[in-house]
């Protein structure tokens, strides 16, 4: 009974590390995408109007019949930061309730947001934040029918 607890013991820390690899892992990837291939520019680039950038993408769509400007800034920043909402309640399971997972990808994004204000490397841009908080909530609640379903089967 005793090497059945430790070897489950062992394999849980296993999965925990492995976790945080990836984890680590997604954060360098974020990291690429957010900071490098960028221009870095002279002056700051900020938006703080609410669906200024999103409205703009969407009527440019709208004109030409091309969205894939708008589809790749829309779902491309919410799917960029579901990982943080399945990633966070995985590693700590304070972060299993939804409104602190939500606030976390809230203050997540803004520091990135932050970050590149102030090294002048892509924009602070308000839709971003919004996007980026739902990718967040996304994440947590993918992560939570992952868990039910889990918990669903481990019954049986």
């Amino acid at each position: 009974m005793i090497n059945i607890t430790n070897s489950m013991a062992a394999n849980k820390k296993k999965r925990n590390l492995l976790k945080w690899v990836c984890f680590l892992a997604y954060l360098l990837f974020l990291s690429y995408i957010v900071f490098y291939n960028r221009i870095e520019r002279n002056e700051y680039r900020y938006n703080l109007v609410l669906f200024q950038e999103i409205g703009r993408y969407y009527y440019l769509g709208m004109n030409t019949g091309n969205w894939r400007l708008f589809i790749f800034n829309v779902i491309g920043n919410i799917v960029v930061f579901m990982p943080v909402g399945m990633f966070l309640p995985s590693l700590f399971s304070r972060c299993r309730n939804i409104l602190f997972t939500t606030i976390l990808s809230f203050e997540i994004s803004l520091c990135v947001e932050l970050v590149q204000l102030i090294t002048r490397v892509g924009s602070f841009d308000v839709d971003d934040l919004l996007l980026n908080t739902l990718g967040g909530v996304c994440g947590i609640i993918l992560y939570s029918i992952y868990r039910g379903i889990k918990h669903l089967f481990s019954n049986r």
